[in-house]
């Protein structure tokens, strides 16, 4: 334990003053972000854009499930199954090639810049920064993963009467369909934030400045989109 908080600390020796703030706007912001939505679910739900897409997927239940509309349903989850399994898919090819930069790199090719076309200088530092790409990718590939997981049950659960679920399941059928697409629709909406996040630290390998400018950036984008002032919504 104290050899891994040793070289923690190490590498945050190795941060300039400005990778250091661009660090901590980073951690601070996301926190801040994650807080700002959990009081709007809380006390101002109708303004939360997510919220609104909630009492859609709720009325769809209403509508075609439970047997009311079989095919259109299979139809519907095979979509949306696809969409979640290529963003996974997505996550993990990324994760292995960013394993494959740290394990794989050419110290020397590095600093020339053959690597990223730009010199590098601490490399040590660079792959600190790639094992945080990584990290952010494994959260999202695993909030998809439990998205299609719980869209797999669902495509099976929708095609269950009314009366046969409401035999099984200890919720009434409704609320327990409701409540398994809510916790689906967490995932999916992590998953993505997950991507969101990605940006700034992408940038932050060309320099700070950069992943600061695209992190209030990606925020004020996201607020304004949760908040229902998108543009092309009015």
């Amino acid at each position: 334990m104290m050899s891994m908080f040793q070289a923690f600390w190490g590498w945050l020796l190795q941060l300039t003053p400005l990778d250091f703030v661009a660090l901590f706007i980073f951690l601070i912001g996301t926190t801040a972000y994650k807080l700002f939505l959990v009081r709007i679910l809380r006390d101002e739900q109708n303004r939360y854009y997510v919220y609104q897409l909630r009492l859609i997927r709720n009325a769809w239940i209403r509508t075609y499930g439970m047997g009311a509309d079989p095919i259109l349903v299979v139809q519907t989850m095979r979509n949306k199954i696809m969409i979640s399994s290529f963003m996974a898919s997505t996550a993990l090819i990324l994760i292995i090639g960013g394993f494959n930069f740290v394990f794989g790199m050419d110290i020397a090719k590095i600093k020339s810049g053959s690597v990223f076309f730009f010199s590098l200088v601490d490399p040590d530092l660079e792959v600190i920064k790639v094992l945080l790409i990584i990290i952010i990718l494994l959260y999202s590939f695993f909030h998809f993963l439990w998205h299609t997981r719980e869209l797999h049950n669902m495509s099976l659960i929708l095609n269950v009467s009314r009366e046969e679920l409401a035999r099984i399941s200890p919720l009434p059928p409704q609320d327990f369909l409701e409540n398994m697409y809510i916790n689906s629709g967490i995932h999916f909406t992590m998953g993505i934030r997950g991507y969101y996040f990605l940006i700034p630290l992408l940038l932050w390998m060309f320099h700070p400045v950069m992943m600061i400018v695209s992190f209030f950036g990606i925020m004020l984008f996201l607020v304004r989109r949760d908040l229902g002032l998108a543009p092309y919504q009015r």
